[in-house]
This record gives structure tokens, C-alpha cells and sequence, in this order.
């Protein structure tokens, strides 16, 4: 059985710095391999105050603080994504942490994320599948 954590970061109503929430959440990375954790995952969400957007640059930090643990988005909002730059960030992040890195790809649920973009969220499915050969890579 493999036990792992899942990191949000959160900061409704923008009640912590910035800063300080990046920093701990990396910490918590470290932590969590340090504690024998097998696996840290982080979120992606957009337009909302309680959530940072940039899982790739989150998990490279706390890829050249760790050397076991594995690392992974939950999820990576496709529909709102351009292809090529996730399979770019997804393929340098898995170098930089010597194939540590797992992919999750996902439809997204929450309507925030798509408005921030200016896409309807019915788009979803279709958006998905356009961008369905991201399967193949790995």
C-alpha cells in the first residue's frame, strides 16, 4: 500500500502570505519524504483565491529538495491547457527529478477554472479529446 499527500494550496480569503504558503507547502514536500511517504501531489485550479496555478514549478521545488518520492499533479485541467506546454513542463520535470514524476491529466470540475481562461466549461469533453494524444507520450 502506498500512502502519499495531496496539496491544495489553499489560502481562502488570502489570510496567509503568499510566500510563506509556497514555502510551507514545499516544506511539507520535503516532510512528507522524510516521513516515508511515497508519493506528493499537487492541485491546479485557476480565478480563485484559494488556489496557486502552477503545479509544475511547485513540484520542481520540491523535486531538487527530495530523491525518492514520487511526484504527481491531481489534476492537470486539460481542456484549458495547450497540449504542447504540458507535455514540455510534464517531460523536463520528469528529467529533473530523475523519473520520479507521474502525469495526471483530468476534465476539471470546478466553473472557476474555465471562466479564468474564458472558455465554457461545456467545451470540456470535446476540449479534452482534442487534446487526447497526450496519452501516447510516455
Amino acid at each position: 500500500m502506498d500512502f502519499g499527500m495531496a496539496f491544495t494550496f489553499s489560502n481562502h480569503g488570502f489570510c496567509l502570505d503568499p510566500q510563506y504558503l509556497a514555502q510551507s507547502q514545499i516544506d511539507q514536500g520535503v516532510l512528507a519524504e522524510e516521513l516515508g511517504f511515497d508519493h506528493v501531489w499537487v492541485a491546479q485550479h485557476h480565478g480563485s483565491e484559494m488556489y496557486f496555478p502552477a503545479p509544475f514549478v511547485t513540484l520542481s521545488a520540491i523535486a531538487a529538495r527530495t530523491r525518492r518520492i514520487r511526484l504527481g499533479t491531481y489534476i492537470i485541467i486539460m481542456p484549458i491547457q495547450h497540449p504542447l506546454d504540458v507535455a514540455e513542463n510534464a517531460a523536463f520535470l520528469d528529467v529533473l527529478c530523475n523519473g520520479r514524476f507521474d502525469l495526471c491529466l483530468g476534465l476539471g470540475n470546478f466553473n472557476l477554472d474555465f471562466d479564468a481562461c474564458g472558455i465554457s466549461s461545456h467545451e470540456r469533453t470535446s476540449r479534452m479529446e482534442e487534446r487526447a494524444f497526450l496519452r501516447q507520450l510516455h
